[in-house]
């Protein structure tokens, strides 16, 4: 099932050609004569890919691309282009202005079907990032930690010298002043020395000891390869070689005999794609730590700590274990807010984070749940360690007074500590509250009768009580 496709020719047999190829492949085809036609049928209804033979009257390549990306909606629909005149320089620069993939016409019909499959398959891939609309413009506006300035990395593996001999050459002509780092490597280079490339471009010819496809499908599973796109450059003769290619897992194919132009631009084209899938896959990433940390203190957020409270608690309850909840509120936090101004205040809040989370090291985790109140939740814990770690916590606030970039203003600051050790299952009293909102609210009223006592202390709340 090939999904809608939209067919754009000037021609009405190249239209009639293509939609009994297409709707033999159960794709649902409508057609278009002129770009006008074709912006029409953008409008009323969202193709999943446009297939355009390069024969239109009012328009070329470059504006049904234009046409595409003027809305959000329709700029990831890919656009494939079909060349009548089978002209190796008319199809590079089709590539090179704006077509995600381009074929000589007529072309053979398995070959067609697999390069269709394999554009919507590569969409799909990328939608499958959950980034679409507005939240892709939302893009520019993450903080990821990769690294998108270093050089694209390329690999060519090819059977014999020669071959890579003509492959580098070919590349090296139109590539190498363009940023790709270029290195010829073998699999088990890549195994052993842990190289990970963007684009391997791979020598699918035949007549020597492994099969072509074979190789293809081991450097699928080779580990510092699976994500990099691969080009696979298959014997002109032999198009049912690029067709196996496609359904094997190659990001694109390339004649033996193609053009440098068009090599380099085939390969270009996978080094864009490849770094808008790892924009998205930061972008994501990004928003999901977003999602769960605070952004002053670098701390969970109360939604992620109610969640990992209620998987500790079930975990507790199934494996018969004890755990530590703990609430601690800075003392009297407003007034040094008054006193010593907010970004004073900022800088306690960040530096008491810090300390708590030393407090706790990796036995828990500690999480901001209000303006100056924090969350620490210990799994797998004995009472007597607890209370240990409670006053840890507690005494690490008072001991030293707090950098807040000015000598003059160092602020000195208390916290008080209610906290409640969680018992096995067969001493929950309450079966109908879940057992980590009976311990919150536990926490809570031992927190609360710490301050009501004076403040800088610990308070444990009985279970017993």
């Amino acid at each position: 099932m090939l999904g809608a496709i939209l067919v754009v020719s000037s021609n009405p047999v190249h239209r009639i050609s293509l939609k009994a190829q297409l709707s033999a492949a159960f794709a649902s085809v409508t057609q278009a004569d002129t770009l006008a036609a074709a912006r029409i049928s953008l409008a009323s209804a969202r193709p999943d890919l446009v297939l355009m033979v390069d024969n239109l009257a009012d328009g070329a390549c470059s504006d049904v691309r234009s046409l595409l990306s003027a809305h959000q909606d329709t700029a990831s629909i890919p656009l494939m282009v079909l060349c009548p005149d089978d002209s190796t320089a008319r199809q590079s620069e089709i590539l090179t202005t704006g077509a995600d993939d381009v074929s000589g016409y007529p072309v053979d019909g398995q070959l067609l079907m697999a390069r269709l499959r394999n554009l919507l398959r590569a969409r799909q891939n990328i939608g499958g990032h959950g980034i679409s609309g507005f939240g892709a413009t939302l893009l520019d506006a993450t903080e990821p930690e990769t690294d998108f300035n270093r050089p694209d990395r390329l690999v060519i593996l090819a059977q014999t010298r020669l071959d890579h001999v003509e492959l580098v050459r070919k590349i090296n002509r139109e590539l190498v002043t363009s940023g790709p780092a270029l290195r010829i490597c073998t699999l088990q280079e890549i195994k052993n020395q842990r190289i990970s490339p963007d684009v391997i471009v791979l020598d699918m010819k035949c007549g020597s000891s492994r099969d072509p496809l074979e190789r293809l499908a081991k450097l699928k599973t080779c580990e510092f390869a699976r994500s990099a796109a691969i080009v696979a450059i298959c014997p002109t003769d032999r198009p049912q070689m690029a067709v196996k290619a496609l359904h094997n897992g190659a990001d694109d194919v390339a004649a033996k005999t193609a053009t440098s132009q068009e090599l380099a631009a085939r390969i270009r084209a996978q080094l864009l794609s490849k770094r808008h899938t790892e924009r998205l896959r930061a972008a994501m990433r990004h928003g999901l730590k977003a999602a769960m940390t605070d952004p002053l203190t670098g701390l969970y957020n109360r939604r992620y700590a109610q969640l990992h409270l209620s998987r500790i608690a079930r975990d507790a309850q199934a494996c018969d274990t004890t755990y530590a909840v703990m609430i601690a509120d800075l003392d009297h936090f407003k007034a040094i807010n008054d006193k010593h101004g907010h970004l004073a205040g900022d800088q306690v809040l960040v530096e008491t984070a810090a300390r708590l989370r030393r407090s706790v090291g990796d036995r828990g985790i500690v999480a901001r749940i209000g303006g100056e109140e924090f969350l620490l939740i210990v799994p797998n814990v004995a009472p007597e360690e607890a209370s240990e770690m409670a006053q840890s916590a507690c005494a690490a606030i008072g001991a030293e007074p707090f950098d807040t970039g000015h000598s003059e203003r160092n602020v000195r600051a208390t916290i008080s500590v209610g906290w409640v050790c969680g018992p096995p299952k067969d001493a929950m009293p309450d079966t109908v509250t879940p057992p980590e909102r009976t311990m919150l609210a536990r926490a809570d009223r031992a927190l609360y009768d710490a301050k009501s006592r004076g403040r800088n202390q610990v308070n444990q709340h009985s279970m017993a009580a």
